[in-house]
């Protein structure tokens, strides 16, 4: 078993994602769009996204990043955010960015350290890295077909998984949760995924997300690249 990005220590747990009080916290909405929209929203509310899908709007506001939920620019980028509820402030966070440009393929991974504030749900950004990283052996293709093998456009969030969680085992652990963001000029999804190996000999999902994560370590080597700017 891997620990993505760091060594998790203690938690400052969220619960689980059913069980977030405060939604009237969660302000950040789904905008308007002409891209089809696939956002996991609470039962029983107002079309209230995820809290992992406001989390990371807020970052990417303030890493001034492209909305990919508006932006029919860009052909295709995969994002992969790394969370790591350890403590609330100086929380390690991460973000690799896969995008097709007009030069080309561009990887890029982003170290953030992050303070939470997990009455008002929010996460404030107080430093960050932006790395641009290359394939280490693979060719960039290769690494797109893999993505696509594995389903990385169609994964499911955890939550809408039948029979995943049975019992109220989601997020309230010291476990990373990968929030996902797939778009097109015409498609943007997200999905997120917490305690990983849990089930993975009973649930083909979250092999299959294993599978995405050691592709993506081994080919961009995020996780040494965070290790080594956390020991600072």
């Amino acid at each position: 078993m891997k620990n993505y990005l760091f060594i998790l220590f203690l938690l400052v747990s969220l619960g689980s994602i059913g069980q977030v009080k405060n939604q009237k916290n969660l302000t950040t909405k789904i905008p308007n769009s002409t891209k089809e929209l696939d956002i996991p929203t609470y039962p029983n509310s107002d079309e209230t996204p995820f809290v992992f899908w406001h989390f990371c709007k807020q970052k990417e506001q303030q890493l001034n990043l492209s909305s990919l939920e508006t932006n029919t620019s860009d052909s295709l980028t995969y994002r992969l955010w790394i969370t790591n509820p350890i403590r609330r402030k100086k929380q390690p966070a991460g973000l690799l960015e896969i995008k097709n440009t007009a030069e080309g393929w561009k990887g890029e991974v982003i170290l953030m350290s992050v303070n939470v504030n997990k009455r008002k749900l929010t996460e404030t950004i107080t430093k960050s890295k932006r790395i641009p990283v290359e394939p280490k052996s693979l060719d960039w293709q290769t690494i797109i077909d893999s993505l696509d093998y594995y389903k990385f456009s169609t994964l499911p969030t955890d939550d809408e998984i039948p029979k995943y969680y049975e019992t109220n085992e989601a997020y309230g652990n010291n476990l990373q949760t990968f929030s996902f963001e797939y778009s097109t000029p015409k498609i943007y999804r997200f999905y997120q995924y917490n305690n990983i190996y849990r089930a993975i000999d009973k649930f083909w999902q979250p092999k299959n997300v294993v599978a995405i994560l050691d592709i993506l370590e081994k080919e961009f080597e995020w996780n040494s690249i965070g290790e080594e700017y956390f020991k600072k």
